[in-house]
C-alpha cells in the first residue's frame, strides 16, 4: 500500500471540480489526474494522509469562492478520501516544523509540517501542486532533513508513476524515482547521479551531457540525486565524454555507454593523429600500420588508434616502429621470381595501382617513387595527385598487358528490378560482371560486391559513370584494379 501527504492545493482540488475558482488552465488533464488519484485512493491502492492544519487550510480557502454550508461539504470529502488519525504527537510535529532554520519565500507553516509528517511516517511519497517549493524547504533545512529521502511530486507525475505500476512498494533504501521536465518517470538505484540519469534516457544525451539542472539548480554531475528530483540535462553541441566520468556513475550500464563512447572518441582522434603525420592514404601504408599494431600487441588497427588517442602510446613510437618495417621493406621489394612484366619499366620492384585515379591498360601511366615507400605507385599521367611532384620522382612505364580486372562495390535500393538494368547495360559493352555477393543492408539497400574484366578498348571512367546514372544507384567505388598478363 502506497502512503501519500497531499499539500492542502491539492486536497482542495480533490474535492471540487477543476475551474471552480476560475482557473481554467488544462482542465481536461486536471480533471483526468484527479479522478485516477481519486480511484486509487478508493481501491485501496493509496493511502491519503491528512495533517490537521490542511484541513484548515482547506475550508479557509473554500470559504473564499464558496458558502459555510458548500465549504463544509467539501471538507466533509477530503474527511472520507483520507485518515487525520496519524498516530503521531502533533505538538511535537508543529514544533519541529516552526524551529526550521529557514523558509523560503511563498512557504508557509503547513507545507513544513507535511514534509516532516512525511518523515516521521515514511511515506511513499509528498504531492503539491508547487513541487520545488518544498524541495526548498529540504534544500536550506539540511540539518533537518540530511537523510530525507521522500520524493515530492506534482499530481501529473504521481499519476504518471501509477499508470507505469512503480508506486508500490517504493524501497527508499535502494530505489528513486526522478522526473525529466516532461514529467517522464526514471527509475534509478538510490545514489544515482544526474549522468546516469542521462544515460537512462538516451546514450546520445549522455554523450553529450554538458551539465545538469536538478529543481531548476545547477547541480555536479558526480552528486546523488533524491527522491522526486526534476533533472534537466544541458547537451554540449558535440559528442564529448570525460574519461573522468567513469567515476561517477553507480549503474554498470551507465559505465559500459561510457567506456563504448569513450572509445569511439579516441579513435577518432586516434586515426586522425596518424593521417596527420603518417599520411592521408591510409591504403597506401596499410601493411606499415599493421606491423606497427602487432608490435604493440594490438588486435587491430582500431585498437592501435585508441591507444593513441587515449595517449596509451605516442606517436612518435608508432612513427619509429613504422620506419623499421620501411627499412625491412628496402631489401624485400624485388617481385617473385617467375612473375611475368605486366609493365615495361618497373625492373624488378613492386608496383601497385593508385587508387586515386585507376589507369587501366593501353592509359598513359607514369610510375611515382617516394621516399617513404620502396614500391612503385602507378598513376595515369593527367592525375591531378601528382602535378606538383618533382621530376626526378617520376619513372617513364608502359602496359605489357591489355586487360585488367576491377573490383567494384555499390549500394543499391534493396529492389528486384534494379539490378538487372545494371547487368543488362554491362552487357550492351560487352562486359560480364561477376557477382561475389549482395548483402542486404537494415536501412532497405544491398551492398554488392562484383568484378569486372576491362580491355584496352574500354574506358573505366565512363564506365563508372553510366553504372553511377541507373536508377536507384548510391555509393559506388572501386576497391581495387589488378593488370592480368598475356596469355
Amino acid at each position: 500500500m502506497c502512503k501519500i501527504f497531499c499539500c492542502s492545493n491539492i486536497l482542495l482540488a480533490l474535492a471540487t471540480q477543476p475551474g471552480w475558482d476560475g482557473d481554467n488552465r488544462d482542465i481536461e488533464q486536471r480533471t483526468l489526474n484527479l479522478e485516477k488519484l481519486h480511484n486509487l485512493i478508493e481501491s485501496g491502492e493509496v493511502t491519503l494522509y491528512i495533517p490537521q492544519d490542511s484541513i484548515l487550510l482547506v475550508d479557509m480557502a473554500a470559504r473564499e469562492h464558496l458558502s459555510s454550508q458548500e465549504a463544509r461539504q467539501v471538507v466533509q470529502k477530503i474527511l472520507d478520501l483520507g485518515t487525520t488519525n496519524l498516530g503521531v504527537d502533533y505538538d511535537d510535529i508543529l514544533e519541529k516544523a516552526n524551529s526550521l532554520d529557514f523558509y523560503p519565500n511563498d512557504t508557509d507553516l503547513s507545507e513544513a509540517t507535511c514534509l516532516i509528517l512525511a518523515k516521521e511516517l515514511n511515506a511513499d511519497a509528498i504531492l503539491s501542486h508547487y513541487p520545488n517549493v518544498l524541495r526548498q524547504i529540504v534544500t536550506l533545512n539540511v540539518r533537518h532533513f540530511s537523510d530525507f529521502n521522500i520524493p515530492i511530486m506534482n499530481l501529473y507525475s504521481f499519476i504518471k508513476l501509477a499508470s507505469e505500476d512503480q508506486i508500490r512498494p517504493i524501497n527508499q533504501d535502494k530505489t528513486i524515482f526522478v522526473f525529466t521536465p516532461h514529467h517522464r518517470v526514471i527509475r534509478l538505484p538510490n545514489g544515482a547521479t544526474p549522468l546516469d540519469f542521462a544515460y537512462a534516457i538516451h546514450t546520445s544525451i549522455g554523450d553529450r551531457c554538458f551539465e545538469a539542472l536538478v529543481n531548476g539548480s545547477e547541480y555536479p554531475l558526480n552528486k546523488p540525486l533524491s527522491n522526486g528530483d526534476i533533472v534537466e540535462i544541458v547537451k554540449s553541441p558535440e559528442v564529448n565524454p570525460d574519461p573522468k566520468w567513469l567515476d561517477f556513475p553507480v549503474t554498470a550500464a551507465t559505465k559500459r555507454r561510457i567506456m563504448r563512447s569513450l572509445t569511439h572518441k579516441h579513435q577518432a582522434q586516434g586515426w586522425l593523429v596518424i593521417k596527420q603525420e603518417i599520411g592521408k592514404n591510409i591504403r597506401v601504408y596499410k601493411k606499415g600500420l599493421e606491423y606497427v599494431a602487432q608490435q604493440l600487441n594490438c588486435k587491430s588497427l582500431d585498437e592501435l588508434a585508441v591507444k593513441i588517442g587515449s595517449g596509451q602510446e605516442r606517436i612518435q613510437k608508432v612513427q619509429e616502429l613504422f620506419h623499421q618495417f620501411s627499412c625491412k621493406q628496402e631489401n624485400n621489394c624485388l617481385k617473385p621470381i617467375g612473375e611475368e612484366d605486366l609493365i615495361t619499366g618497373i625492373g624488378n620492384r613492386n608496383f601497385q595501382i593508385a587508387s586515386c585515379c585507376h589507369p587501366i591498360p593501353r592509359q598513359a601511366i607514369v610510375g611515382i617513387l617516394t621516399s617513404s615507400e620502396r614500391s612503385i605507385r602507378v598513376h595515369h599521367t593527367d592525375c591531378p595527385n601528382i602535378k606538383n611532384l618533382k621530376i626526378e620522382q617520376r619513372i617513364s612505364l608502359d602496359w605489357n598487358c591489355d586487360k585488367a580486372k576491377v573490383q567494384l562495390q555499390l549500394r543499391i535500393i534493396d529492389h528486384r528490378d534494379t539490378l538487372r538494368p545494371i547487368l543488362n547495360m554491362l552487357a550492351d559493352n560487352s562486359i560480364t560482371p561477376n557477382l561475389h555477393s549482395v548483402n542486404p543492408c537494415a536501412d532497405g539497400t544491398s551492398l554488392i560486391s562484383a568484378d569486372i574484366v576491362l580491355g584496352s578498348g574500354q574506358n573505366l571512367e565512363s564506365i563508372l559513370a553510366a553504372v553511377k546514372n541507373m536508377p536507384k544507384v548510391g555509393q559506388l567505388k572501386v576497391k581495387s584494379m589488378i593488370p592480368i598478363p598475356l596469355k
